[in-house]
């Protein structure tokens, strides 16, 4: 009777080292021999049900029968929960290599500035026309490699908003033979690039000539008008009142090309033959103003023609001699006349009139009133009789001092 359970029990481990010792092909369920069919056993012919082993958890061993292969493989390890794993290191004397992209198949932008922004601007690149936005920019893109692009310019002159501009060079990195002609045809591009197209600026400029007061001054009164740039650049007019100047100075810095604004100053205005500016003291930029009111040093004279002993009024007109030479008769009222907007400088005024008058310099630098005195014939005959008299006086003095002398001391009584 003792014997029947440990049958069982050997039978039911047979069963599992079986399972566990022939992993490839799966094993048919052991019978039990006819003897062991006692009380508690299985009956013949079915397989051994699981039995737990005391002390193993494995779960092989929880099933009935062999387990299929990929349950049986070995877990691994978990990690140590106080360590943490260390990322790779870089081998210390390998270098790791970056691919490249294939030379011939790689892309670069090319960016065409124009300098100073110019929008609509357009340029030739191996063929394909492309126009600037409105920012005076373009943007393409070629293939890289060993080939040699050719650039143009389609837009050598342009007019707009009062501006005339031209063009004048490339602003290529590094050096090229070429970046003074309008078409470079060894153009290499092995990555993105900037290519600069610069342009000299010129602005016509209208001038209006005021007096101080802001007052119009026709423009036939004055002969030259010269304003000269930082750059030592005079542009003269002599008739109208409009120049154009240049407005745009190109520079080369770290390579680049940059657009800087000249500054100019109004350097003589002639009237009258007298310059009626002060050098220097006005300066403008074409760039930012087109319009200009320049102020003239214009003076006003008052004369009074008068004799010179009565302070009668005196003279029917006035010569003036203005500093360029020409004569210009004024009539007087009164023995008065006012000139207004005369040119600073150097005249001669002479009174016509009954009397003597002679030419007299003056020196116009400010509004001035200038007292012309005249020798009338009345002051002539007053003067000529009190000289007269005088000279009787004279002559009536020394006959008696004679006398006095050849007749000696009057006797004392």
């Amino acid at each position: 009777m003792t014997l029947v359970p440990l049958v069982g029990k050997a039978a039911s481990v047979a069963v599992i080292l079986a399972g566990l010792l022939a992993p490839t092909a799966p094993q048919k369920p052991v019978a039990v021999p006819p003897a062991a069919s006692a009380p508690g056993l299985p009956a013949p012919g079915l397989a051994a049900p699981a039995v737990p082993v005391p002390g193993v958890s494995h779960p092989l061993l929880t099933q009935a029968g062999p387990a299929p292969q990929a349950a049986r493989v070995a877990a691994s390890p978990p990690p140590h929960p106080h360590k943490v794993p260390r990322p790779p290191r870089p081998h210390p004397h390998k270098i790791p290599v970056i691919p490249r992209p294939h030379p011939h198949r790689a892309v670069a932008v090319v960016e065409i500035q124009t300098v100073p922004s110019l929008p609509g601007a357009a340029f030739l690149l191996d063929g394909r026309r492309l126009v600037a936005d409105n920012q005076g920019i373009v943007r393409t893109s070629v293939t890289t490699g060993n080939a040699l692009h050719s650039l143009s310019v389609a837009t050598s002159t342009a007019e707009q908003s009062g501006r005339q501009m031209e063009f004048v060079r490339w602003g290529i990195p590094g050096d090229s033979d070429e970046n003074f002609k309008p078409a470079v045809t060894k153009l290499a591009i092995r990555h993105n690039v900037r290519i600069q197209a610069a342009y000299k600026v010129s602005y016509l400029v209208s001038y209006r000539l005021v007096d101080q007061s802001g007052a119009a001054v026709a423009r036939s009164r004055a002969g030259q008008v010269a304003l000269r740039g930082e750059t030592g650049y005079v542009a003269v007019s002599n008739a109208g009142d409009k120049v154009r100047l240049p407005g745009i100075r190109l520079l080369s810095q770290n390579g680049a090309v940059v657009a800087k604004e000249l500054v100019y100053d109004v350097q003589r205005v002639m009237v009258d033959g007298s310059n009626v500016v002060q050098v220097g003291s006005q300066r403008f930029r074409p760039a930012q103003a087109q319009q200009l009111d320049i102020p003239l040093q214009l003076r006003t004279a008052h004369f009074t023609a008068h004799d010179l002993l009565f302070q009668r009024p005196l003279g029917a007109s006035l010569d003036v001699v203005y500093p360029n030479g020409r004569t210009r008769r004024e009539a007087l009222s009164g023995g008065q006349v006012t000139l207004e907007s005369l040119a600073r400088g150097n005249y001669r005024v002479q009174v016509n009139g009954a009397g003597i008058s002679f030419m007299r310099p003056i020196a116009l630098s400010r509004n001035q009133y200038v007292d012309l005195p005249v020798i009338s014939y009345l002051d002539l005959a007053v003067l000529s009789s009190a000289a007269l008299a005088a000279l009787g006086g004279l002559l009536f003095v020394g006959v008696r001092r004679r006398r006095r002398v050849r007749t000696g001391p009057e006797p004392a009584l």
